[in-house]
């Protein structure tokens, strides 16, 4: 028992970072689903294998496609595996700075604490949650700090310590070309290397020799990489737009770069910091998940304050150590400046590589990732800050709170993420009973949807997973494009039968205009795969702004303009009504869910798209039995249309005055309803009736 007291004390500091990485990131950890470019190295890893990451990452990053080659059979495609990997990385890239920050400055373990803290729960990064991706990240960041924590070991004794120089040489070189994010940073190592060696080396001449001297091997390896990068890979998925031909003029590109590095700086810091305060939606919470959030924060912030307090207690005596007249930093005395200057190098070397590619920063999916590399830079100067305050004031309470505020906001990322994987498994599971098989070759085209952190690549993934599962080859037989993003581009217009071709890196998708599919998805309305004719007279959204924006997000009944456009070109052909097996989300997606509205409403829609009538209204006698209602009354749609066609005049027309006095709007929809009846089922009822209906609803599309 004392020996196990002994080791929880040696380690407490580990220790405490893994349980502040735990509060931010792990309370959703097994309600995840895939989400952006995991969905594409979820399907990579199940379809192709460790062939197909390495043709993924062939133009862009391929030493990297070593690491996932011994990452991906161990933790497979089970994404709560994958959140504890990120976690698990991430605190070991923050115990691996806390090494380095308490060789640089001894005795200082309270600001290098906080530093360390903050930096695990950096506001600015709200992309944890796709973890494959991010946590491969984390790994590259760890071997960049080890590589730094080694790089001091071999300065301070480069004879008797030249194996720590062959291995902080080795790793410099491996998270370079695993990803060029922390390309910014490691510009900064001679500025690390310098503030280690004033201890040993105080005058500025002597340590200056051995930093270059130091230095030497790292800025070869630095260069080796910028000629690989740039005259042997090249840029395949971004161009160096500061130096291309397009654009403005390079002086013009040059002369704006202050303003970009500025702008990198108060998004980065200020503005990713007010992140934190920023509370959660409560009234999506729930009671129980509200208490939680608030118990968890006032307990962590509670024992981080006395961890903190602790921590302080230890402090070295050894707290200010004297600089000759000859340092650079001799009238920055204070270890609150230090920390200050080389926090704000740091922000100003993260910004470069985005500076060079004109990748804009923002705190915004999917902009915010690359507020990764500033997460370091930021955490250094709001300690700074923190530790200038007057003395009277309590610094850990301080940084105690802000801690937690930080922890707060990734908390609501993470509920975010998992209202966002819930919307996944209700569409794909929707999806599957409103199109029990697709032909092969079909595009699935709509708005885009309502998921946070997908784009129309991702979507493509468990598409392929759901409709092909079998399908092991490089060439796919699914797509999903957002018209917003394809239009133009593969999809050269909306016309039928010109060919489309998409390249996803490792596998391609060939097909035709003509097989597309329009869909939307509007919660807490259902699936929807959309008639040309019957979804036709459905009101639109506003053409853009603020009105389109929130009419689409409230789940009135109402189609966004992009997903109008493209109702002319659904084929419905290419749904299989009675395929000889049922496809099925994959299992990751979750469980069937209850069958509720939306699998009668889809059920329904199917049997229309098939003009059973009959099975429509058999349908609503079920449903409207049990009873089941929807959220989206244009739902009744199907259901009036089928008692009009099968001559139930009362069920017609009592569901049709339902639905106009609860969406008055849908009065010119329900009126091509009794139109089409009139049409097209002759005799099915009376035509005073039919003509009761029309002049009640008095909005009738066609004369």
């Amino acid at each position: 028992m004392q020996r196990i007291a002994s080791l929880l004390k040696k380690y407490a500091t580990p220790l405490a970072f893994f349980a502040i990485s735990l509060a931010a990131y792990g309370v959703f950890a097994f309600q995840q689903n895939f989400h952006w470019d995991d969905w594409g190295f979820a399907w990579l890893i199940r379809t192709l294998g460790s062939p197909g990451l390495f043709d993924y990452f062939a133009t862009n990053r391929p030493f990297l496609a070593y690491v996932y080659s011994l990452t991906t059979p161990l933790l497979g495609v089970t994404p709560w595996a994958w959140q504890l990997f990120a976690i698990f990385w991430q605190t070991l890239a923050g115990i691996a700075l806390w090494w380095v920050l308490r060789r640089l400055w001894p005795g200082h373990d309270r600001p290098i604490f906080w530093t360390v803290a903050l930096f695990l729960v950096y506001p600015g990064f709200d992309q944890h949650n796709i973890a494959i991706t991010y946590g491969h990240f984390f790994i590259a960041l760890t071997v960049f700090f080890t590589s730094l924590g080694l790089a001091f070991t071999f300065a301070a004794d480069p004879r008797r310590k030249w194996w720590a120089g062959m291995l902080s040489l080795l790793l410099t070189a491996m998270h370079l070309f695993m990803t060029e994010y922390f390309f910014g940073p490691e510009l900064l190592r001679g500025v690390f290397l310098w503030l280690f060696l004033r201890h040993d080396i105080p005058d500025w001449k002597p340590r200056l020799r051995r930093v270059a001297l130091t230095y030497l091997p790292f800025l070869l390896v630095l260069g080796g990489y910028l000629y690989w990068r740039v005259f042997v890979l090249g840029f395949y998925l971004y161009q160096p737009e500061l130096v291309s031909g397009t654009g403005a003029s390079l002086t013009g590109k040059l002369a704006a770069i202050p303003r970009t590095l500025w702008e990198q700086f108060t998004v980065a810091g200020p503005g990713a910091w007010a992140q934190a305060f920023r509370l959660p939606d409560f009234a999506a919470y729930g009671p129980r998940l509200t208490l939680g959030y608030w118990l968890l924060l006032l307990a962590g912030g509670y024992g981080l304050y006395r961890f903190g307090h602790v921590i302080a207690r230890r402090r070295s005596s050894a707290e200010a150590i004297p600089y000759s007249r000859g340092d650079c930093f001799a009238s920055l005395a204070m270890t609150p400046l230090h920390f200050l200057v080389l926090g704000i190098l740091a922000m100003l070397a993260a910004g470069i590589p985005f500076v060079v590619t004109g990748l804009p920063l923002r705190l915004d999916f999917p902009n915010s990732r690359f507020t990764l590399p500033f997460a370091l830079g930021a955490a250094l100067i709001l300690v700074a800050l923190i530790e200038l305050l007057p003395r009277r004031l309590d610094k850990n309470l301080f940084a105690a709170v802000l801690t937690l505020l930080a922890v707060g906001a990734q908390f609501d990322n993470g509920f975010l993420y998992r209202a966002d994987s819930k919307l996944q498994d209700a569409f794909f599971w929707q999806m599957t009973w409103r199109m029990p098989g697709l032909e092969k070759g079909t595009i699935l085209l709509s708005s885009d949807t309502p998921f946070g952190f997908s784009s129309d690549s991702s979507l493509t993934m468990p598409l392929n997973w759901t409709y092909s599962p079998d399908n092991f080859t490089t060439k796919m037989d699914y797509a999903y494009f957002f018209v917003s993003v394809r239009l133009g581009h593969e999809l050269e217009s909306l016309e039928p039968g010109l060919p489309i071709h998409q390249d996803y890196l490792a596998a391609t998708f060939d097909s035709s205009s003509s097989a597309i599919v329009a869909v939307t998805y509007n919660p807490p309305g259902c699936f929807r795969a959309l008639h040309p004719v019957y979804d036709a007279d459905l009101p639109l959204a506003p053409s853009q702004g603020a009105d389109a924006a929130s009419m689409t997000g409230s789940g009135l009944p109402v189609l966004p303009r992009t997903a109008a456009q493209a109702i002319s070109l659904s084929n419905l052909n290419r749904i299989l009504p009675d395929p000889s097996v049922v496809s099925v989300p994959p299992s990751i997606l979750g469980p069937e869910p209850a069958h509720r509205w939306c699998f009668y409403f889809e059920k329904a829609d199917l049997a229309r798209q098939q003009d059973d009538w009959a099975g429509v209204a058999e349908i609503g006698d079920e449903v409207f039995a049990i009873p089941f209602y929807p959220d989206d009354p244009s739902e009744y749609l199907p259901f009036v249309e089928a008692y009009a066609r099968s001559g139930r005049w009362p069920e017609a027309r009592d569901l049709s005055r339902k639905t106009a006095d609860l969406m008055p709007m849908l009065r010119p929809a329900l009126c091509a309803v009794w139109q089409r009846a009139e049409r097209e089922a002759p005799g099915a009822l009376a035509a005073d009736q039919i003509e009761k209906m029309k002049t009640e609803l008095g909005y009738c599309p066609y004369p």
